[in-house]
């Protein structure tokens, strides 16, 4: 063979089927974005693209510099349901991540995606990873939630400016969508409400014979955007004082709620003798109503 035969020869041998040669290194493909964060909040629309998850391997051709996206894992941090639904799908030509399964942000809080980019060489097939961080931001879908509507006992000697018992709400959302505040609708002259912890007051003298049971409203609204509420129903029933005092031994489910916890923390006590000296003083704050 003549030396430019050769040459050419040799070249052939050199260079591979995708038109570059063996001996040049096959590069990785490069991320172009930096970021590594993704806020979402939980009311987006499945199918919404939400990002696009650029690459690029710009130091190759052909095949080589050709790229193929796939989601590699899928960590779920703060799972409070155990569910092992997947969440995004990426576009393997493109790297677009789309949302295809309902976020809830009071089940997930946080999800983490490794995002795996290939070039399509098919002697030495070079990749890359990028984990990527979800965060799922709360929206106010939850109302507040009253377990149950109450009722009280009362003495008509109650004294204005006692509390009488303390209406119980919790909100599932977070931040400022799970700060509530409490309003009272009915008999606004003779009972009022804590705005911010529910607690029931009564502001004036009660006359049995005039008003022996009172029916008001107490909405619980949380701070959200738009804001979300609940009403509960108030029964108030006033007593006279030899009933009222006689229900607290009889009628123990269905007393008012400002003795109850006295009674409560005195049969916790262990110490007989502590035990007696709280009892006697009960009594005696008991014996305010007779």
């Amino acid at each position: 063979l003549q030396p430019e035969e050769k040459e050419a020869i040799k070249l052939l041998k050199k260079t591979n089927d995708h038109g570059h040669d063996d001996d040049d290194e096959n590069h990785s493909p490069i991320f172009i974005d930096k970021w590594n964060e993704i806020r979402l909040r939980e009311d987006t629309v499945i199918r919404t693209k939400i990002a696009t998850i650029m690459a690029n391997d710009s130091y190759d051709n052909g095949f080589d510099s050709s790229l193929i996206w796939s989601l590699n894992i899928q960590e779920i941090e703060n799972n409070f349901d155990n569910n092992n639904k997947i969440y995004f799908e990426i576009d393997q030509f493109d790297g677009s991540l789309y949302l295809i399964e309902q976020l809830d942000y009071e089940i997930i809080k946080q999800l983490k995606l490794n995002i795996k980019v290939c070039d399509q060489c098919l002697n030495n097939q070079k990749c890359t990873n990028k984990t990527i961080t979800i965060i799922v931001e709360d929206v106010n879908d939850n109302k507040p939630i009253i377990d149950d509507d109450y009722i009280f006992k009362i003495s008509e000697s109650m004294k204005p400016k006692t509390i009488i018992g303390m209406i119980y709400a919790y909100d599932k959302d977070s931040n400022e969508n799970s700060k509530l505040e409490y309003y009272i609708d009915g008999h606004a002259d003779t009972f009022s409400i804590d705005l911010y912890n529910g607690t029931l007051w009564l502001d004036k003298k009660l006359d049995r014979e005039t008003i022996d049971k009172y029916i008001i409203y107490v909405t619980v609204s949380d701070c959200g955007q738009p804001s979300l509420s609940t009403t509960a129903v108030i029964t108030i029933n006033v007593l006279g004082k030899l009933i009222f005092f006689f229900s607290f031994f009889f009628l123990p489910n269905s007393i008012s709620s400002i003795i109850l916890p006295a009674r409560i923390f005195i049969d916790t006590l262990i110490d007989p003798m502590e035990k007696k000296k709280k009892v006697i003083l009960f009594f005696l704050k008991i014996l305010k109503y007779i």
